[in-house]
């Protein structure tokens, strides 16, 4: 909430951000709708093929037609990752600048923790860690992370 404003969605919450701050976004219109183009990739068509690697791979381990649906999704997963790579090509953030799109698409990277699928592309790799060591990040991670230090909040009934 921002006033009269009331948003949810994470791509419309950091769109929102940059146009109200005048940050985030480049003032070059082809590097802004990049960075704005790159914001709904990171959402539309990378993350979802993560999420769907979880879901078969992870969550529905034990079912019989997981390790087929896995395999037959790791084409795909993997086509997404290279397009990111091959669009960052020797920059460091996808339109130039530091933007909402690598804040998105860093976040996403996230979700393949603890596989090695970023680390099979070394630009990509290095883009993930330069994103996820800047000071803003690490401190909206702790601030994220300290929701849940405590007692859970009560229900109301």
């Amino acid at each position: 909430r921002d006033g009269e404003v009331e948003i949810f969605e994470c791509g419309e919450i950091l769109l929102y951000l940059a146009e109200k701050h005048g940050a985030l976004l480049p003032k070059d219109e082809q590097a802004r709708w990049r960075a704005i183009s790159w914001l709904f990739a990171g959402l539309n068509s990378v993350e979802p093929s993560c999420m769907r690697y979880f879901a078969y791979a992870v969550f529905n381990a034990e079912k019989d037609w997981s390790a087929g649906a896995t395999e037959a999704l790791l084409p795909l997963l993997r086509q997404k990752l290279k397009r990111v790579t091959d669009a960052l090509g020797e920059r460091e953030w996808l339109a130039g600048e530091f933007s909402i799109a690598d804040i998105m698409m860093v976040t996403v990277l996230n979700s393949l923790k603890g596989t090695d699928f970023v680390s099979d592309y070394p630009s990509l790799a290095a883009y993930h860690k330069r994103g996820t060591e800047r000071p803003a990040y690490e401190r909206a991670l702790a601030a994220q992370l300290a929701d849940f230090d405590g007692a859970p909040p009560q229900m109301r009934g």
